[in-house]
């Protein structure tokens, strides 16, 4: 799913369930600005975030990400 600058600062409305659940989501100002620096990392820096949340809070399956 690609996300517009627009929705992640509000500017635009959900239009399905899947935008309404990411909109939701998205109100939570934390959950924003973890959004916003980790669009601005590089790839490598990303895995290594998500490796980091993964180790913090375990997805309920555990799927590799490594490419």
């Amino acid at each position: 799913m690609t996300v517009s600058v627009a929705a992640l600062v509000g500017h635009e409305s959900a239009t399905d369930q899947s935008d309404d659940h990411l909109a939701e989501l998205l109100a939570d100002r934390p959950v924003k600005g973890i959004a916003m620096r980790a669009g601005t990392m590089i790839a490598a820096v990303r895995e290594q975030l998500l490796k980091m949340i993964d180790v913090l809070d375990p997805p309920p399956a555990v799927t590799d990400r490594s490419p």
